[in-house]
């Protein structure tokens, strides 16, 4: 909610609240007998927001965020190898092929 908050001036914005919940909602949401009963503890599991949270800190990470950024640097790095290979297996040449290809380009006027 942060970064939403932060990303443009809200002039008129002085307050966030809860409206038109009445309280004993408000308590059922925010309190529970187990863990697992919370509405927003399931929704933020399910979102996520505990990953995102380990990861907008740089000095705190969690081992499964660890994991998911060298997968994804991994999965970079691979792709960017593959483009890099095609590059340079490509001859230039004979990538245009059709007559309307090179009035485009500006090629055999």
């Amino acid at each position: 909610m942060k970064p939403v908050l932060r990303a443009a001036n809200y002039p008129n914005l002085d307050c966030l609240g809860l409206y038109s919940i009445d309280e004993e909602s408000a308590r059922g949401l925010f309190t529970a007998l187990y863990y697992n009963e919370l509405v927003l503890l399931r929704l933020y599991q399910m979102s996520n927001l505990q990953e995102r949270l380990y990861t907008s800190s740089p000095k705190v990470r969690s081992p499964k965020a660890q994991i998911a950024e060298t997968r994804a640097e991994t999965n970079i790095t691979e792709k960017q190898d593959r483009r890099n290979q095609h590059h340079r297996n490509t001859d230039y040449r004979y990538e245009i092929r059709r007559n309307a290809d090179r009035r485009i380009l500006g090629v055999g006027h």
